[in-house]
């Protein structure tokens, strides 16, 4: 389990003696119970029982969730919307009851793409404030859609589909000489009518007053003298605003005779345009609505772009100009920038992997979506090589990347690190299905838990209070009054149809507010 950390060290101490440092003997930390689970003795048979020492001897009583000692609960969960949920509610209780801070606790999701929006929206909708360590992606930014719209105006053929979306993102022009968004609208509103694309964009005599009307109403829209229509003086004024600066952009392209000449181009359309100035005003407005994250991202993101046109420059400056290959590297490289960020404040639950967080102030774990072929991830050995053949070239001293068992090794390290990173408590959960209702099968590494802890429970979760359930169970779920006001509205409608209300339910929602 410990094989990448044995594996650094042993190259380290190599790296050592190569260098002719001398080494000292190692210090073995190996205390009976470590220091951070002095208070929680389940935490700390945990961290033992993974190396394989025993099974839980500390009685049953502790192994409940309602003992003021109880350091592992197992949960089940229909979804991974009601999974999501059950924790944001306990997350509640903990605070209000004054047992932690937002700070003290983290989220574990070995895969964070099945989770990282879902988590999202459920704190939003609780009311915690949270931090997701990760990359964020920038395809959706104005500046990525402005410069790949850009491109596929001018190289591919002017469809009108590319020019709107590179109008609508507000960079096609300096910000002290802005083209509204009324008049990018009626412009739109009259190339959708007229049938407007292609080469009819420089066309004038393809755009006049539409028909439908006499003709001393079109002349009337020529001028503009028609009362709440835009005149085509107006429309034509804003086509040649918007046109100019790509039109300069295709004339550069078609005098390229470098891919070098083809990233001058695009930086220098990006220059006219005033691109580093507007994103400044939008992280300038960002900082002062409150916004920390969004304002940092506009300034990364132009920082990203221009490194990547410094990388192709580099990478095929000399090649011959080619114009769709400098589109698609272009696309490629947009689409793989990430941007990094960070807490904009310290008292946030943190959301993150096993893999990539690293905290060292965590109280309370909640680790979800612990499912067969998530936690430990499922290796694919789809590799060229069999195993003899990279057993071979690693005798001969070729360093080769984690082969599958390997791999595996890894996985029971990153289960190692998620489950003994809590000091206080650690909520492990599972759903029965996904969003699309197909069934999951949880993890085996809940049968080892089990197996440890012989007796511990697992706790079912609902997406919503479940008749037959306790009152105390279903009064749970009235942490937040728009969360309470659903639950209560679905209750109701079973009382209706003759089932049992629980009392004081609706008395409670007024206490939420204030919650």
């Amino acid at each position: 389990m410990f094989y990448q950390t044995a594996d650094t060290s042993a190259r380290l101490c190599r790296i050592a003696e190569a260098a002719g440092a001398e080494l000292e003997p190692p210090v073995v930390l190996a205390p009976e119970v470590l220091p951070r689970f002095a208070d929680c003795p389940m935490l700390g048979h945990l961290e033992r029982a993974m190396d394989g020492r025993g099974r839980w001897s500390g009685g049953e009583a502790m192994l409940q969730p309602a003992h003021p000692n109880c350091g592992l609960s197992v949960h089940e969960s229909a979804s991974r919307r009601a999974e999501a949920e059950a924790a944001a509610r306990d997350m509640l209780r903990r605070v209000r009851e004054g047992r932690a801070r937002w700070r003290d606790m983290t989220v574990f999701a070995r895969n964070l793409a099945d989770y990282g929006d879902l988590l999202a929206s459920v704190l939003d909708d609780y009311g915690i404030p949270y931090f997701i360590d990760g990359k964020a992606q920038a395809s959706h930014h104005p500046l990525v859609e402005f410069i790949r719209s850009a491109l596929e105006c001018v190289i591919g053929g002017w469809r009108y589909e590319a020019f709107f979306r590179c109008a609508k993102t507000d960079l096609l022009h300096p910000p002290n000489d802005s083209v509204p968004r009324d008049a990018v609208d009626a412009l739109e509103n009259y190339v959708l009518a007229a049938g407007i694309d292609g080469w009819r964009w420089h066309d004038d005599r393809s755009w006049y007053a539409l028909s439908g009307r006499d003709l001393d109403a079109e002349e009337a829209d020529e001028d503009g003298s028609r009362e709440g229509s835009p005149s085509m003086l107006a429309i034509r004024s804003t086509r040649d605003a918007l046109l100019s600066p790509l039109r300069t952009l295709e004339r550069r392209i078609k005098r390229a005779k470098s891919q070098a000449d083809l990233c001058r181009a695009l930086f220098m359309l990006l220059e006219e345009t005033a691109a580093p100035d507007r994103l400044e005003l939008w992280s300038r407005s960002d900082e002062l609505a409150g916004e920390p994250l969004r304002a940092r991202m506009h300034r990364q993101l132009w920082d990203g772009a221009i490194g990547l046109l410094d990388q192709l420059v580099e990478l095929m400056g000399d090649e011959p100009a080619d114009t769709a290959l400098f589109a698609g590297m272009l696309d490629a490289g947009l689409e793989s920038i990430r941007l990094g960020v960070v807490p904009p404040s310290l008292d946030r639950v943190l959301i993150g992997t096993p893999e990539r967080t690293r905290t060292d102030r965590i109280s309370v774990l909640y680790l979800l979506g612990v499912n067969e072929g998530v936690l430990p991830m499922a290796i694919k050995d789809d590799g060229l090589l069999s195993e003899e053949e990279r057993t071979k070239l690693a005798e001969s001293g070729l360093r080769l990347a984690p082969n599958a068992r390997r791999r595996l090794l890894d996985e029971e390290f990153l289960a190692y690190l998620a489950l003994t990173a809590p000091s206080r408590h650690l909520w492990i959960s599972y759903a029965l299905a996904d969003e699309e209702g197909s069934g999951l099968i949880k993890s085996s590494l809940i049968g080892r838990i089990r197996a440890w802890f012989p007796g511990i429970p697992v706790q079912g979760e609902s997406a919503e209070p479940q008749p037959g359930a306790p009152d105390e169970a279903q009064l749970s779920f009235a942490v937040r009054p728009g969360r309470a006001l659903t639950h209560t509205v679905a209750m109701l409608r079973r009382h209706r149809q003759g089932g049992r209300a629980v009392a004081g339910l609706a008395i409670g929602l007024p206490l939420a507010d204030g919650a």
